[in-house]
């Protein structure tokens, strides 16, 4: 599953540990059967809900990640998710990473398998190469604030 296909909105009640039925009642949804609807994709998350899930569940990456893979059609003009803000913008971030990997690891694989790496494999790997990146500047982003909330706890 890459993070196109996955909806973070369960991921990010659980962050905020929130049971289904804490978070209906803060988001006034009628029956935790309709936020299940809306965290599994079968109903389309509103502008107006994914803000204030972002209030609610103290993520506002999620608000940047509803704007990118919600709308995929729109989603070059919305830049990364933007800098981490909250422990729950640091965990979901980790779960976008870990995505990030995961699929890197099953890409990779498929290009060396064989033990061959023809021109296209060369060009798939600059590619991976690059995504390689991103995930590695999403890890610092996260060591990095991390490293900020050390200096400022005692």
């Amino acid at each position: 599953m890459t993070n196109n296909d996955k909806l973070y909105y369960q991921t990010c009640r659980e962050i905020a540990q929130l049971t289904q039925q804490e978070a209906c009642v803060l988001l006034n949804i009628p029956e935790p059967s309709t936020l299940s609807k809306y965290e599994n994709g079968k109903i389309p998350v509103s502008q107006k809900l994914c803000a204030d899930m972002v209030k609610v569940y103290r993520t506002p990456s999620l608000g940047t990640w509803h704007l990118r893979y919600a709308n995929p059609d729109l989603a070059y003009l919305v830049p990364e998710p933007p800098e981490i803000k909250t422990k729950n913008d640091v965990l979901v971030k980790l779960e976008w990473a870990h995505e990030d990997i995961q699929v890197l690891r099953c890409s990779l694989k498929a290009v060396v398998r064989n033990g061959k790496i023809t021109e296209e494999d060369a060009r798939r790997l600059d590619v991976k190469a690059d995504s390689i990146r991103e995930t590695a500047s999403k890890l610092m982003e996260i060591a990095n604030f991390l490293n900020e909330r050390d200096e400022v706890t005692p």
